[in-house]
């Protein structure tokens, strides 16, 4: 897993997951080599002369005295230029008494009226009762028939089917109702905070094999434009959270405005905090990603407090859905729901520090010390009976120096990958022997522990020759912390607590593990003689928060 932070926009998209952002401009490259969307009217006849309408659609528009609103809006906006060139349009065009009262001064909403009443291609009024209709602003509409009624969107039409030469033309009684999508939602006034950091993943190309010129400004050429656009932060593969501005999808989204993301942020920031490369940078994007991770659900939920958990798209649990969303009542988007709000009530142990569990077979290094020598530890992994249903995984690994030595130390490490700086509980589960060995029904053994953290000077050295310092166990010549109960079970599972830690710095997706843990078994003549055994059945480790 690569860093999930750059230090600049640039560099975040050019650099991390170079991957990803290739695999994108190839598919839009392959976009761009298709032919574009160029309908002519060339073969739109009246169907009662047999001759092509003699008006384009902007010069109907323009002409019809109770058009006039809609006609200003249009060209305020710039499409009138685009209703007067050879393609295939549909407009819904509402008239002035529906447009009463809409500001034509707000450039941003007359576009956004503009673009949801018009459509690629033609749409008649006929027998197909209920189609859904593409409009230019990407919202998926419903144009119906019912008898002699049709309606667009619930809105009904006043007069269909007027051709012109490069489409059809509807009026409408009533606008369509424009209504965001989560994605559009970041862009409302407010929401700067969150919305620059999407746009800090976002790339937009310009494809002028697939626009259309429709005009010439003193020399250079106005398109009718097709872009590809693409945010990382919209692909769950690449650690999104969604399809944001999919209006096909169905999602429930928390939105922090600007005092809710600065809390946050403050709240977070701290859990962060580490000592790698690019420190402050690496710090800061972390924070941030903790921030959206949890914001999205999936579905349509109004109801958050009728529910016992609810999970979000990054698949994290939340157990008190009540208390996480705002009291106040949801606002409608055309892909699900947005809740707004001042506060974001995430706790950390659900939301950005996670328990970490590492199973056993992912141990590092297994080995046998005697005295100043070190071999390799007979290390077997062991799949346990379905019987045992009381061990959580039915694979552990079986660690052993096979002699029972007390001069012999068998010891694990363990990289322990995205640690915050923060305090965890550790434990080791291990399971008893007799699961895999019905003869040694009654062994057991003593475990002791050493936490490590990395010297990061050295990282890029061998694992032979790193330096590692211990924060809790082994001084130089020690041998090991002790659990408060450090011994396994001959009988039944043992989640043996370790002890509490908060680490000095967070090691939060990187390449590189800055914390290791070492388990160790090492006996006394007196233990031995006491029926221990260094064998350990290994289950796996676990790191939980305290709270």
């Amino acid at each position: 897993m690569s860093v999930f932070y750059l230090k600049s926009k640039n560099e975040l998209i050019m650099k991390r997951k170079m991957k990803n952002i290739k695999n994108c401009i190839l598919c839009a490259l392959l976009f761009a080599c298709l032919p574009a969307c160029d309908d002519t009217f060339n073969t739109h006849y009246s169907e009662e002369t047999g001759i092509a309408p003699e008006f384009t659609l902007w010069q109907l528009i323009e002409q019809e005295d109770d058009l006039s609103v809609f006609a200003g809006m249009l060209r305020k906006t710039g499409y009138d230029v685009l209703l007067s060139k050879a393609q295939a349009f549909s407009v819904w065009a509402p008239n002035n008494l529906a447009l009463q009262g809409v500001d034509t001064t707000d450039t941003g909403k007359m576009k956004d009226i503009v673009l949801t009443h018009i459509a690629r291609f033609q749409y008649a009024t006929d027998n197909e009762s209920d189609r859904l209709v593409l409009t230019l602003n990407d919202k998926r509409i419903r144009f119906v028939s019912s008898g002699d009624r049709y309606t667009m969107n619930g809105s009904e039409l006043a007069i269909t089917n007027q051709l012109a030469n490069n489409g059809i033309l509807h009026t409408m009684k009533e606008p369509v109702p424009f209504v965001k999508n989560l994605w559009e939602y970041l862009s409302e006034p407010g929401m700067d905070s969150i919305r620059n950091y999407f746009d800090a993943f976002h790339l937009k190309m310009f494809l002028p094999g697939s626009s259309k010129v429709i005009d010439y400004v003193e020399g250079m050429a106005v398109y009718d434009s097709i872009f590809f656009e693409s945010n990382e932060l919209f692909y769950q593969s690449l650690d999104g959270v969604g399809f944001l501005n999919n209006e096909d999808s169905l999602y429930t989204m928390i939105l922090p405005n600007n005092t809710a993301w600065i809390k946050a942020y403050d709240q977070r920031k701290p859990y962060f905090e580490t000592q790698a490369p690019n420190a402050d940078s690496v710090q800061h994007w972390n924070t941030q990603y903790s921030i959206v991770q949890d914001l999205v659900f999936r579905g349509s939920i109004d109801a958050p407090g009728q529910l016992d958990t609810i999970l979000s798209t990054r698949n994290n649990v939340f157990r008190d859905p009540a208390g996480l969303f705002p009291t106040g009542p949801a606002s409608l988007a055309s892909n699900g729901l947005v809740y707004i709000t001042d506060e974001l009530k995430h706790s950390y142990w659900e939301s950005w520090q996670h328990p970490l569990q590492i199973e056993a077979e992912r141990s590092q290094v297994s080995l046998l010390e005697n005295g100043i020598t070190s071999t390799p530890a007979k290390v077997m992994g062991v799949y346990i009976p379905e019987y045992a249903d009381s061990v959580p995984s039915k694979r552990c690994v079986l660690i052993s120096n096979g002699n029972n030595s007390t001069s012999a130390t068998t010891f694990l490490l363990f990289n322990i990958p995205n640690t915050l700086k923060a305090e965890y509980s550790v434990y080791a589960v291990f399971a008893p022997i007799r699961y895999c060995y019905p003869n040694f029904a009654s062994e057991r053994t003593k475990i002791r522990f050493d936490i490590q953290q990395l010297d990061r000077s050295t990282a890029d050295r061998p694992i032979d020759r790193q330096v590692w310092k211990s924060l809790i166990g082994i001084a130089p010549g020690g041998s090991g912390a002790l659990p408060p109960d450090n011994e396994t079970d001959s009988a039944a599972v043992k989640k043996m607590f370790l002890t509490n830690i908060t680490f000095p710095e967070a090691n939060y997706r990187e390449e590189t593990a800055t914390i290791r843990i070492k388990l160790i078994s090492r006996l006394t003549t007196a233990e031995v003689r006491a029926g221990y055994n260094n064998r350990m059945l290994l289950d796996y480790l676990l790191l939980e928060p305290v709270h």
